[in-house]
């Protein structure tokens, strides 16, 4: 950056020997040239213009110029702001995915229709015990993630420096999360009512199945029998069979 300041009577070598007068004469120069029409309480240049100018001088020059001169900004504010940038994008895409997944599993745990077969429904009872095993607690993890995350720029939320939109807050996140809970413990509740009962249903198929195949082989053997009893009957009493001819 450059900066136009008109230069008096003063040289390279100057400022290199250590002028003392010179400098100072400088340094007021530059002030005059960066004060912003502030009617500021400088030392005038009769103040300075001595041989020896004393150190409460050389202070109060090098302190307005201080105060006056633009402010360079500080390379690790830059990169505190971006870092909260980057935190808070990491934050509103986690809270984002795990509101919808809550979302979309609150109103599949709240559908009351059920299977009809046994087999069917004990599919769905097996899916709903792997959703707990393994589902949950992953999205359990991702929740507890963005609550550190919040932390790391919760500073800035309260001096005003990042706005959360509505619903976006850890509050709103744990609201939510208990809403899925309650959705889940009665989806639990239903799927068991549902397949102990198929489960007791078809018990009770297998059993008559079972008995009513024992009965069909048991009509069998006894036709058997009986057909067996006609044919050594018959074969016993031949002038029956020679009178029917007749």
């Amino acid at each position: 950056m450059r900066f136009l300041v008109k230069l008096v009577n003063i040289r390279n070598d100057d400022i290199a020997d250590g002028n003392p007068k010179l400098t100072l004469g400088l340094i007021w120069t530059i002030i005059l040239h960066f004060q912003r029409g502030n009617s500021q309480s400088l030392l005038g240049a009769s103040d300075v213009d001595v041989p020896h100018p004393d150190e409460k001088s050389i202070i109060t020059y090098v302190s307005s110029m201080y105060d006056v001169m633009p402010r360079v900004p500080n390379v690790q504010e830059g990169v505190k702001a971006n870092e909260l940038e980057l935190r808070w994008q990491e934050y509103y895409e986690l809270v984002t995915v795990l509101l919808q997944w809550i979302r979309h599993h609150i109103l599949v745990f709240e559908e009351r229709k059920f299977p009809a077969s046994y087999e069917e429904i004990e599919v769905l009872w097996r899916q709903f015990l792997k959703f707990k095993e393994t589902e949950l607690p992953a999205k359990e993890a991702d929740k507890n993630r963005s609550k550190l995350v919040f932390k790391s720029f919760e500073g800035a939320v309260q001096s005003g420096h990042v706005k959360i939109p509505p619903g976006y807050h850890p509050f709103d996140v744990e609201k939510e999360w208990g809403r899925l809970h309650v959705a889940i413990l009665e989806r639990e509740r239903l799927l068991r009512t549902e397949f102990e009962r198929l489960e007791r249903l078809q018990r009770v198929v297998s059993k008559v199945q079972m008995e009513s195949g024992v009965c069909e082989e048991q009509l069998n053997q006894v036709e058997g029998l009986l057909q067996t009893v006609r044919l050594l009957t018959s074969a016993d009493r031949p002038w029956e069979n020679a009178s029917g001819k007749n």
